[in-house]
C-alpha cells in the first residue's frame, strides 16, 4: 500500500475528505515525531508503543582494513505492538 492508498482508505473510514485526511495524518505523524525527538514514548491504545532508545558509542573493527572504528552514539526508534494488534494479525 502506498501513501495515496493509505490516505484514501483513512479518509473513507474517518468520513473526512482527502485533504482533511492528509492534514490529520500529517498532524499525527508530526506529533509522534516531536515526542520521539524529545526522547519520550508514544503509546497508541490497541496498536502499540513507539519508543526512542539511545545507543552508546561503540568501537568496532572495519573488516576490510582491520582497523578499529568508533561508531558515534545514535538514537533509534523501537516499536512494540500491542497484544490486540498481535492477536488480530494472527487471526
Amino acid at each position: 500500500m502506498d501513501s495515496k492508498d493509505f490516505v484514501n482508505i483513512f479518509a473513507k473510514k474517518s468520513g473526512l475528505d482527502v485533504k482533511s485526511a492528509t492534514e490529520a495524518i500529517e498532524a499525527i505523524t508530526s506529533t509522534i515525531t516531536d515526542t520521539l525527538v524529545a526522547m519520550d514514548s508514544v503509546a497508541i491504545p490497541s496498536f502499540g508503543t513507539f519508543e526512542s532508545v539511545k545507543k552508546d558509542e561503540t568501537i568496532t573493527r572495519d573488516i576490510a582494513t582491520n582497523k578499529r572504528v568508533l561508531l558515534p552514539p545514535s538514537i533509534e526508534v523501537k516499536f512494540k505492538p500491542a497484544t490486540a494488534l498481535s492477536n488480530s494479525i494472527k487471526e
